[in-house]
């Protein structure tokens, strides 16, 4: 099997094991083992969520990939519009609006970035990265839900200083890196793409 065909198949494998289990019922991942109750712990389960739950770590990966397609400018308003959505679906859930089929669509957003990488689609509207955040955000507030609101607003800011980092530093590496995580061009492989 050859590269680009391994990378395919472990984009399909992993992105379907995780929307898999994205599809379980939710359960709130505390970095404390509790809902935070200070805002040093709000801070630090903000920071904490997006990499110990599996799901929406995978979204925030594969987003990286997405936004490592984008020019500079679209760069900043793909990382800016994925924590502008999350943010909007975590107060949402603040306030008690009920979004249907959160884990659902959570799984579905997986799935299509997953989609939307192996076919190569750029630039991604902003739009469904919006909504995809959107869900994202919802399913993180779960876990700061019922904290005092400075508390809340701690975990928020933890969450999206994280989220922005890791779509960040994704989508760097792969433009050092130089090559299209997908690509079955030997020409991209040319170091003169690594400054793109």
């Amino acid at each position: 099997m050859n590269r680009s065909s391994f990378r395919h198949v472990a984009v399909a494998i992993g992105t379907t094991l995780v929307s898999l289990t994205a599809t379980l019922p939710a359960h709130a991942h505390h970095a404390t083992g509790r809902p935070p109750e200070t805002m040093l712990e709000g801070l630090l389960s903000g920071v904490a969520h997006p990499l110990i739950g599996a799901d929406h770590l995978l979204f925030l990966l594969l987003l990286g990939g997405l936004v490592a397609r984008a020019g500079t400018d679209e760069r900043r308003r793909t990382a800016a519009m994925a924590a502008a959505g999350s943010v909007i679906g975590a107060v949402v859930h603040l306030f008690g609006i009920n979004l249907p089929a959160v884990e659902p669509a959570v799984a579905v957003s997986i799935i299509g970035a997953g989609a939307l990488i192996v076919m190569r689609r750029r630039p991604t509207p902003l739009s469904v990265i919006a909504v995809a955040a959107v869900f994202h955000g919802y399913a993180f507030a779960e876990s700061a839900v019922g904290a005092p609101l400075s508390v809340f607003g701690a975990y928020l800011l933890g969450l999206t200083v994280t989220q922005v980092a890791i779509v960040l530093g994704v989508a760097r590496l792969d433009r050092v890196a130089g090559t299209d995580p997908i690509d079955t061009d030997p020409a991209s492989l040319r170091p003169d793409r690594a400054a793109r």
